[in-house]
């Protein structure tokens, strides 16, 4: 009713889709996004990014801003912060060409790697390690796609629940959507990249809440 357009994805592949370790059910939808259209430099682009209601799960917050990437993980990437149920908002300075990004649903041995490599121009989501990946060939997989810098900046917008991440950049020109399954005790998260390459501009973090009621 308000022109808005809105869709949701299936978050899932046929390579694996019978074989994912879930019961009673398989595979899930994403958050409901909604799409437009946007000129960029190269031309029109279609974009997608999390519809606004999402942010009525919000439950607590923390912020940075200009700051050292070791700094703000410092600051906010601790118990206060971690759990299953995570929301970022990250905008890089980028100043070089090394590669830098954010680790979610991260334990001793798992994580899951979001990854920007500005001299390539693709963003990376990494589940190599993101817990049981062994029941497929196919999953533990990197998907990649381009990604710009753009004014010297790159920004996330990443929502990760109990068995999902997905990631938006640069506003929605780039999205990926993932499938994980990582241990219970794999709700940590932190920033990387090279002191010298990156600085986080901005960061925004908060917990969410299940929107089952």
């Amino acid at each position: 009713r308000d022109g808005r357009r809105v869709w949701i994805g299936w978050m899932s592949n046929w390579e694996y889709a019978q074989d994912v370790p879930t019961t009673p059910w398989r595979s899930a939808m994403s958050v409901p996004r909604e799409l437009a259209l946007r000129a960029t430099p190269e031309g029109p682009r279609l974009v997608q990014q999390p519809v606004r209601e999402l942010a009525r799960l919000r439950v607590a917050h923390g912020r940075v801003r200009e700051s050292a990437v070791a700094a703000a993980n410092a600051r906010l990437a601790g118990p206060r912060f971690a759990g299953p149920l995570l929301e970022f908002e990250v905008e890089f300075a980028v100043q070089g060409h090394g590669r830098f990004g954010l680790e979610v649903h991260r334990g001793e041995q798992e994580r899951t790697r979001i990854e920007c490599d500005p001299l390539a121009g693709r963003l990376v989501l990494d589940r190599t390690h993101s817990g049981k990946t062994d029941f497929h060939p196919a999953f533990a997989d990197r998907q990649e796609a381009p990604l710009r810098v753009r004014d010297g900046r790159v920004r996330l917008h990443v929502l990760c629940d109990t068995s999902s991440v997905e990631v938006f950049a640069n506003d929605g020109e780039t999205v990926l959507t993932a499938l994980v399954f990582p241990s219970p005790t794999s709700t940590g998260w932190a920033l990387f990249g090279k002191s010298d390459d990156t600085r986080v501009a901005r960061l925004d973090v908060w917990r969410l809440k299940s929107a089952w009621r």
